[in-house]
């Protein structure tokens, strides 16, 4: 046990047991989520992934539960998820409520662990309770949770969690069974979501701090004792190479990967280091937040140009202190690291970013920012209650935002409605706004949309095939066949049209 974690074992351990703090949390995510238990499905991915999905809706049968291993869903291979999304049916149906009560009840469970993971690894109660707070209460997080189709997201971090705990475990004792276990679990992590394969990357920056296993002064790296422990995630990165090569190639032949012709590289780094800037933003001030944020294509200088200057000056410090403040270094790479796969330099989809990819990434930046007030408070020789005080002021109002947040999902006019608001020349916003605002008998509010989306977007066929769908529907016939030939001539293949 080292020197840090002692200290943290005799200044926290006067704190609630375990167990009361874990049902705090669990309880207090249930309270923030409570209001999904009324919401509909959306009609962005909810309805290919769940309510229109036949095989989902058939119920957990021998043939669709071999569907779900063979399937490609969404540009996506998730099998373990798909499997949950058919038991949710078995049990609610067309209820969406009893859907996204799943996803809030894996998150309160996600919560507790992360704070058990975190208070296992280190001994620092308090610490590992606000980290876990942090994670159950941020707005940034209400995407991923509140949105039915991204069980997956939710379920590959319940894994990545077991997997964390599973290789604690290993550490320690050093057993076949505990490696086997972590094994188990990042498999299951990744038939959830492939963003786990950054994961074996983070095991080692948990070698590094706070487990103290792997040091990385002087050339005690070289040790044969590093060259062993870095040779334990050898199985994992070979399970995560081989799962990136199947998520790139089920994605590319669904032509969800944008070529280098429609996103050039240049683009494509600039957006990612803009992209890390405005991650860092909306983590320490979560407004404005949506659904789809549209690329812009190169980004604007004053976006930039903060944006090099944070991750410089982030990485200097973190190496230039790594000694003395190992905390930090472990908490930006695996800022960093976690969020590589979808940060846009394979771009996927046309956002420039999503709040969803925040998920496990900005755990990284709630080490930082937790640890290092800690370490600042005893420093100043400060009562620790400050320290308590201070973040249950901030957790309390991420919880309030959350909850504010929360109500967007309600439907997918609200949802549509408010990512209208808040971004920019969103073509894939008004699309879903106006197909949401026909199913409500709408038709002119919903054709108003689609023409503003041909606006933004003039070769996007889906906004002409629905403006001809409407017209069609007024018997306006002669509007309807233009449009739909328009759609055509964007995308001959699209038969409906």
């Amino acid at each position: 046990m080292n020197k840090d974690r002692k200290k943290s074992v005799i200044t926290e351990g006067k704190l609630f047991p375990e167990l009361l703090i874990s049902m705090l949390l669990f309880t207090a995510v249930l309270v923030v989520y409570i209001n999904v238990s009324q919401f509909d499905f959306t009609n962005y991915d909810d309805d290919i992934i769940v309510s229109q999905n036949i095989n989902v809706k058939n119920g957990l049968t021998l043939d669709n539960i071999t569907w779900a291993f063979h399937s490609v869903v969404a540009s996506n291979w998730h099998p373990l998820t798909m499997l949950t999304h058919i038991m949710d049916f078995e049990l609610f149906g067309m209820n969406a409520g009893g859907h996204h009560i799943t996803n809030v009840l894996i998150h309160g469970m996600n919560s507790v662990l992360m704070f058990l993971v975190f208070f296992k690894m280190t001994g620092a109660k308090r610490r590992s309770a606000i980290v876990a707070a942090l994670f159950a209460f941020h707005p940034l997080h209400v995407g991923a949770v509140a949105w039915i189709a991204e069980r997956k997201e939710v379920l590959c971090a319940f894994f990545w969690l077991l997997t964390m705990w599973a290789y604690v475990d290993y550490t320690k004792n050093q057993s076949k069974k505990s490696y086997l276990m972590v094994i188990v679990f990042f498999v299951m992590g990744i038939m959830s979501k492939p963003m786990i394969v950054t994961l074996p990357c983070v095991l080692l920056l948990m070698d590094v701090w706070p487990l103290s296993r792997l040091s990385i002064f002087d050339r005690e790296i070289f040790s044969k004792k590093s060259l062993i422990i870095v040779f334990e995630k050898v199985p994992l990165l070979a399970l995560s190479a081989s799962m990136a090569v199947l998520t790139f190639s089920a994605q590319d032949a669904t032509g969800a990967v944008q070529t280098m012709t429609q996103m050039p590289l240049g683009v494509r780094v600039a957006n990612a280091v803009a992209a890390y800037g405005e991650y860092v933003f909306k983590t320490f001030i979560p407004i404005n937040l949506s659904i789809l944020y549209p690329h812009p294509g190169m980004p604007p200088l004053w976006k930039l140009l903060p944006s090099i200057a944070l991750i410089a000056f982030v990485t200097i410090y973190a190496i230039r202190f790594f000694k003395k403040q190992l905390y930090v270094l472990t908490g930006w790479l695996w800022f960093l690291g976690t969020l590589v796969p979808v940060i846009g330099l394979v771009q996927v989809g046309t956002q420039a970013l999503a709040d969803r990819y925040t998920y496990i990434s900005i755990t990284g930046i709630f080490i930082i920012a937790v640890w290092g007030a800690y370490e600042i408070i005893e420093k100043m020789k400060i009562n620790k209650k400050v320290f308590t005080v201070g973040f249950a002021v901030i957790l309390s109002a991420f919880a309030l935002l959350s909850m504010k947040e929360i109500l967007y999902w309600e439907n997918s006019v609200t949802l549509f409605s408010r990512s209208v608001q808040v971004t920019e020349n969103n073509h894939i916003a008004h699309l879903n706004l106006g197909a949401g605002l026909a199913d409500e008998g709408k038709t002119d509010e919903a054709i108003s949309h689609y023409r503003k989306a041909i606006e933004i977007k003039p070769d996007f066929a889906d906004s002409y095939f629905n403006l001809g769908v409407e017209y069609q529907g007024k018997k306006a016939f002669d509007k309807a066949l233009k449009y739909y030939f328009e759609a055509i001539k964007i995308e001959p293949e699209m038969t409906m049209a």
